[in-house]
């Protein structure tokens, strides 16, 4: 990762709430695992919200997003940008944004995402954004696992926020199709790094997800009703330690469409 930028700060950081009970998470030196459901906005917002409430107690954060390492100088480059078209058009001109395959981790909220975190950056906060996912074949968590050590190693100071697929953020090894399946999050916590792991827990609504029998697009999910307001729940379960709980899903097209 490269060094962050010390910014003068133009004006007060306003944050949006961050889920209930997630205060105990900001601390500098953990790694934070959130498994989700790509495609969604309500993900990408929360990640976005914790790296805000974290800045605002002078927490410095790394945001890891499942997005290949080759799109790491555009991300850079936007995150020293204006923000403004020509900047955001080059961050999304790269292969990942314009690919075919659009499976919710190109969207529009993790575009916006990028954008909260360079516009925390400007005003003064310690945040940056990490690619941590590969595009080489062969073994895919042990691959992001790494990258994310490596990050980890160089910035043992920093709130590290990575968001992820659920199945990426496990801690134990095994998946319903392959009993042997060796997870990120579980290699990361056997390289003993200081790791909170949660799945995700919704209520229903939608996500642009990748069926194997249907074009990507916006697909309707079911859930469990917890009520109306976000929260995480520390209650280990299933191979997580918890569970953030976001209500209502809303798809989240790609970015480029």
């Amino acid at each position: 990762i490269s060094p962050m930028a010390t910014v003068v700060p133009a004006s007060p950081l306003t944050c949006q709430a961050i889920p209930r009970d997630c205060e105990r998470l900001l601390e500098a030196g953990t790694t934070v695992a959130i498994g989700e459901m790509h495609g969604t906005r309500e993900l990408p917002a929360t990640v976005a919200a914790l790296a805000c409430a974290a800045a605002e107690r002078k927490i410095p954060v790394v945001i890891g997003v499942e997005i290949p390492r080759s799109e790491q100088a555009a991300i850079d480059a936007y995150m020293q940008s204006d923000g403004g078209t020509a900047a955001r058009n080059a961050l999304l001109a790269g292969a990942f944004w314009t690919r075919d395959f659009q499976d919710g981790r190109s969207s529009v909220a993790m575009a916006e995402l990028i954008d909260s975190a360079r516009d925390l950056s400007r005003s003064g906060a310690r945040v940056d954004v990490f690619a941590f996912d590969t595009e080489q074949p062969g073994d895919r968590d042990g691959t992001m696992a790494a990258n994310l050590v490596e990050a980890r190693n160089q910035r043992p100071d920093v709130l590290m926020l990575v968001l992820c697929g659920n199945v990426h953020s496990r801690r134990t090894i095994g998946a319903t199709w392959d009993p042997s399946f060796n997870p990120m999050a579980a290699r990361m916590a056997e390289a003993n790094q200081k790791l909170v792991a949660f799945n995700l827990s919704y209520a229903g609504g939608t996500a642009w997800v990748c069926m194997s029998d249907e074009p990507c697009g916006s697909n309707r999910l079911k859930g469990k009703n917890l009520g109306k307001e976000a929260f995480v729940s520390f209650d280990p379960a299933d191979g997580y330690d918890g569970f953030v709980y976001v209500s209502q899903l809303h798809a989240s097209p790609p970015a480029t469409m």
